[in-house]
């Protein structure tokens, strides 16, 4: 017979691995699904051009610098000890210097993007307004994410990790659907 605490550990193993699964199945569906759309809306040029603005920007997720992980930590230590005024603290004030970070880290994109010469690595030609507008929203996006990911160490803290998976997944399937139809249109 399996006692509670066994059963518990292995329903929160079970939900995790399955939340994960998902959570792959969702990534290969983007690669799997999108991947011909972008090529037959944009073509090759267009598609590679796309690839090499939000890898440019996807360099700013890692402001972070693990602070959201340290932040998780300390917010379950303050949930285990059952101080609640410490853990809303806790969480004010990580999400208060991430948002801060990220607020900066906007403005500085914002203006390195004014310059009029500005071009990618091993392009000779400037940026055109369209894909200064492209860096500019998802920079704002990368680094949007940053103080929301504080949001999701509450569910880890916790020991809500599944609601926190089916949560992003939810976001990453609607994300999914919403660009499918956007480029079908």
């Amino acid at each position: 017979m399996i006692t509670n605490t066994r059963k518990g550990a292995f329903d929160r193993v079970f939900t995790g691995l399955a939340s994960a699964s998902l959570h792959q199945a969702i990534a290969a569906a983007y690669s799997i699904l999108l991947v011909p759309l972008f090529l037959r809306v944009w073509g090759a040029d267009g598609y590679g051009k796309w690839l090499m603005l939000t890898a440019f920007v996807s360099y700013l997720g890692l402001l972070d610098l693990g602070g959201q992980n340290y932040i998780g930590n300390l917010l379950a230590f303050d949930f285990v000890k059952g101080d609640e005024a410490a853990f809303q603290n806790r969480l004010a004030e990580g999400l208060s210097v991430f948002s801060v970070i990220s607020s900066v880290a906007l403005l500085l994109l914002a203006g390195v993007l004014c310059f009029p010469a500005l071009s990618m690595p091993g392009n000779a030609p400037p940026l055109s307004l369209a894909e200064r507008g492209v860096l500019l929203f998802m920079g704002w996006s990368f680094l949007l994410s940053i103080p929301q990911g504080v949001f999701v160490t509450i569910y880890r803290a916790t020991g809500k990790l599944f609601a926190g998976m089916m949560i992003g997944n939810a976001v990453r399937l609607f994300s999914l659907f919403g660009l499918i139809g956007l480029l079908l249109i």
